[in-house]
């Protein structure tokens, strides 16, 4: 998660403390550091999951939009759903900002 009071962060991106990164679903439910895969890993990574997970996400009204490079989790999420460098091994999600 980001940090709300703008100090910076592992990200440039993540200084409001509206954005935040979670891992790709495994199949293996590995959890901790040693958990981190790619989309490309298809022995560990579980797509579908990920996918559900995506949706869950997009569901909520505040959810403006998330990062992530596998390409079939655009394709099944739609237009908020996009692809970012250094993306092929976590999630990125952004909420709508409060006015």
């Amino acid at each position: 998660m980001s940090l709300a009071d703008g100090r910076r962060y592992e990200h440039k991106t993540h200084m409001k403390g509206i954005e935040m990164d979670f891992r790709p679903v495994r199949k293996d439910n590995l959890t901790g550091q040693a958990a981190r895969c790619s989309y490309r890993e298809s022995t560990v990574y579980d797509q579908a999951a990920t996918i559900k997970l995506v949706q869950i996400f997009l569901q909520h009204p505040m959810v403006r939009l998330v990062y992530f490079n596998d390409p079939e989790v655009r394709n099944a999420c739609g237009a908020r759903v996009r692809s970012w460098p250094k993306h092929d091994d976590h999630l990125h999600a952004e909420i709508w900002e409060c006015p």
